[in-house]
């Protein structure tokens, strides 16, 4: 699995918390899929990377930023397990947390409204963290044999 995946995978993890569902999104349309239950439900999703300029001292590295979502989804905005409450506790498990290999800790862009129909409220926090991407040299040719001189 690339890193991609297994950071999503951590922070699935490190997310999980009692009465909320937990998962990485499928798929974008699963945000408007009815939900099975009245359970909150919070999805992380990385987007991407940006890329600074690359460094070479004997290998090329670049440092990635990448940039991801946890949507939150929850009947109500206010009170236990509301939007703001879910936003509080992923803000104590994740702001300044630093996943394996990263280079930055974990901190957060933007907290926004993005729909709400009929009490299913739909936020985003978004959030980016340094990652270095490195890269990984040729093995060196084996050399073929031309001439074998017995003495």
């Amino acid at each position: 699995m690339n890193y991609y995946g297994q950071y999503e995978d951590l922070l699935v993890e490190r997310l999980q918390m009692d009465g909320v569902d937990v998962s990485i999104l499928p798929h974008i349309d699963h945000l408007n899929v009815a939900r099975p239950t009245t359970r909150p439900q919070l999805f992380v999703l990385l987007n991407g990377g940006n890329f600074d300029e690359p460094a070479n001292l004997s290998v090329i590295s670049q440092l990635e930023t990448l940039s991801g979502e946890i949507f939150i989804r929850a009947l109500k905005r206010r009170g236990e397990l509301g939007v703001f409450d879910l936003y509080e506790k992923i803000s104590h498990r994740l702001l300044g947390y630093w996943l394996p290999n990263a280079q930055s800790a974990i901190t957060f862009n933007s907290f926004g409204y993005v729909a709400g129909v009929q009490n299913n409220w739909q936020y985003a926090l978004t959030f980016s963290f340094g990652h270095y991407k490195v890269e990984c040299p040729d093995e060196e040719p084996a050399g073929t044999i031309k001439k074998i001189t017995v003495t």
